[in-house]
């Protein structure tokens, strides 16, 4: 690659975090599985990361919808009425409950309409697409239909659409998780009434509603029968923020999302006009090939029309069809065979909004007050898990250990490799004794390259290992105050590590070349952040130390903003049950010296979506234990956090291994 050259010349780490840059255009090749044994623990994955994407790991509490339902109208084979209920307490959606006007004592099928970003949204209704069309028609075959808003939406007046914020981000609060826990909820109101079958829920939408549409079905098994239209490509993965939180597509895309529906009956609508143009070649034979692994290729089909971005009638035609055929009506009856719509006049505006004007609208949160509240929850569910016991301590690390994992790059299963080379500029002043320094990248199987240097006595086997992790990079070894240290422990008989951490030592080159186009459309829905990518860094290097012959120590000193860097790496480690990160073996000392509770502290010096709501330093230690640690600086805390960290010690038996030392001091006691 051109840009690796450039590397060579500019003398940067030939590291593929720096070249291998996706966007939402970014053409992607769908995936391949061979057995439904490996497609299955994918999926297990992949709803994993959806959910931690959105902010529902764990899935919230649902508490009562307390939904209205009134202002009833009837028109030609139909009747409508105006919905409100509330997703979580003071947070209202808002749509219309379509009807059948047959007075048949039966449970019926229900059908959920999300829309997409339509001029009048839910309301919307032209050639080229209609959400009240579609309802209409689908009550008119004896369905239950329900369109809802779009957070931001006509009725939905809480939180702006596009309203996109980096602190919400710490808590995993998004817009996108905001719309799939509405959607989630959906399915429970229309499962709460007394008409619909709640075993019998389909799902259909067009273009940002076809995104909720396959979201909604990989996340909630309770969708029988889906038709996403115009969304599911390779090539486009969706321009919204409600279609993109942080951490939904690292390394993944929308097509293996919508294959989660395998082995349910799913519908794909393309177009010859947008972005789901390759339909036939690309995207349905691949989600084809998943139903295959289920003996179930009869139940995932395409049609394409000659047509631009569209929800048309033409379209909503093969959409009947197919529900009529995998979900009827009503269960054990002849469903209707005469899908043509005819010419649809929808009811008039008065009679599908919900509020006519802003006074009719009930008591709730605003949009301070909504974020405020899931903060607050996400703090609560979190002080439910302080671990005051074993089985607490367990109950905890199930839930935040997933949850941790998700966060950061993954743990590779390979072996570390490393490649030689010589540094720009790398050495230690002279000493008495003599002292072997050999530089290196690290990672070379993960397509890492993190530059390191292993300085160790001469000609002497290493037993302990001291990896120094400092944002001044590997040349802080060779200065005050660590020189010292250093030295000590080169005479001491230990090897000492330095790293230049994602973007910082040999990273910065002279040519300019210092970072990643964080600006494009997206960036952090598909690449993890600087600060996960530096606690990937020393992941890698305790495992490489770790597989280093005769090595049976590892202590690892994270200074200044290599502290809280350190002490995820060494959770990260201990989530994966990785062999490194045992009591015996490895060893931790932690500068946190930076960091207060504020997510003003976490922006500046760790900033990781989902963090806060992962449990922050708190799981961090909990995680951590029973490996020995010492804390610096860590009086900036609230005295609560401590007390939980020491807890989580406690409940380990390992009070003794933990310990907290004043900034002034944490150098020399880490190194001591």
């Amino acid at each position: 690659m051109q840009t690796e050259a450039l590397a060579r010349m500019e003398r940067m780490p030939p590291d593929q975090r720096l070249f291998n840059i996706r966007h939402n255009e970014t053409p992607c090749s769908p995936p391949v599985f061979s057995d439904k044994e490996s497609w299955l623990k994918r999926v297990e994955a992949l709803r994993r990361q959806l959910l931690v994407a959105a902010g529902l790991w764990p899935l919230p509490e649902k508490e009562p919808l307390r939904a209205r339902i009134g202002g009833r109208t009837v028109h030609d084979g139909y009747s409508v009425e105006k919905v409100c209920f509330e997703s979580f307490p003071g947070f209202f959606v808002t749509g219309n409950l379509y009807r059948p006007l047959s007075s048949a004592n039966v449970r019926r099928a229900a059908i959920l309409n999300p829309h997409g970003h339509w001029k009048n949204g839910r309301l919307h209704h032209d050639e080229r697409g209609s959400v009240p069309a579609r309802c209409i028609m689908f009550a008119r075959l004896g369905y239950v239909a329900f369109a809802y808003d779009m957070v931001g939406y006509v009725d939905s007046w809480q939180v702006a659409h596009r309203y996109a914020d980096w602190s919400n981000a710490l808590w995993g609060i998004s817009i996108f998780g905001l719309q799939l826990w509405n959607s989630i909820r959906a399915v429970d109101f229309v499962s709460s009434l007394p008409d619909v079958d709640p075993e019998r829920i389909g799902c259909t939408g067009a273009s940002g509603g076809g995104t909720q549409a396959f979201f909604l079905t990989a996340a909630d098994d309770r969708i029988r029968v889906s038709a996403p239209v115009n969304m599911i490509s390779s090539s486009f993965q969706g321009g919204c923020v409600c279609e993109n939180a942080p951490g939904l597509r690292i390394d993944t895309q929308s097509v293996e999302y919508a294959a989660m529906m395998a082995p349910r009956p799913m519908l794909m609508v393309a177009a010859t006009g947008d972005w789901t143009v390759n339909t036939p070649q690309v995207e349905y034979p691949a989600i084809r090939a998943i139903y295959r692994l289920f003996g179930a290729e009869d139940r995932i089909a395409f049609c394409q029309l000659d047509a631009e971005h569209n929800y048309n009638k033409a379209s909503r035609r093969f959409v009947y069809d197919w529900f009529l055929r995998w979900l009827p009506p009503v269960k054990g009856q002849n469903p209707p065979v005469n899908t043509d719509e005819g010419q649809i006049r929808p009811p008039s505006e008065g009679d599908l909004r919900v509020f006519v004007s802003a006074e009719e609208r009930p008591p709730g949160l605003n949009q301070d007050g909504v974020f405020r509240l899931l903060k607050e929850r996400a703090e609560q569910t979190l002080q439910a898990h302080i671990p005051t016991d074993k089985t607490k301590l367990n109950q905890a690390l199930d839930v935040y250990g997933p949850y941790w994992q998700q966060l950061f790059p993954p743990i590779s299963s390979k072996p570390v490799e490393t490649v030689r080379h010589e540094p720009p500029s790398f050495r230690l002043p002279e000493t008495e004794m003599e002292v072997e320094v050999e530089s290196m990248y690290l990672g070379r199987e993960a397509g890492l390259a993190i530059p390191a240097v292993l300085c160790k006595p001469a000609e002497e086997a290493i037993e302990r290992v001291t990896i120094v992790v400092h944002e001044d990079g590997k040349q802080a070894l060779t200065i005050q105050p660590l020189l010292t240290h250093v030295e000590r422990e080169l005479r001491q008989g230990h090897a000492v590590v330095g790293l230049d951490l994602f973007l910082t030592g040999e990273y910065q080159s002279p040519g300019g070349i210092t970072g990643r186009p964080h600006s494009i459309a997206h960036f952090l829905t598909y690449h993890h952040t600087d600060a996960a990518c530096r606690v990937q860094d020393v992941a890698t290097a305790i495992r490489w130390a770790h597989a280093l012959a005769g090595v049976k120590k590892i202590k690892v000193v994270g200074v200044g903003g290599g502290g809280p860097i350190s002490l995820c790496a060494v959770a990260l480690l201990r989530a994966a049950n990785h062999p490194a990160a045992t009591a015996d073996i490895l060893t931790l000392a932690a500068d946190l010296s930076r960091l207060t509770d504020s997510d003003e502290s976490f922006l500046k010096e760790l900033f990781v979506p989902g963090i806060r709501k992962a449990g922050d330093l708190r799981m961090a230690v909990t995680l951590t234990a029973p490996v020995p640690l010492i804390l610096g600086g860590a009086a900036r805390l609230p005295a609560d956090w401590l007390e939980w960290m020491q807890q989580a010690y406690r409940t380990t038996d390992s009070l003794a291994a933990f310990s907290s030392v004043g900034a002034e001091d944490f150098i020399p006691t880490a190194f001591s």
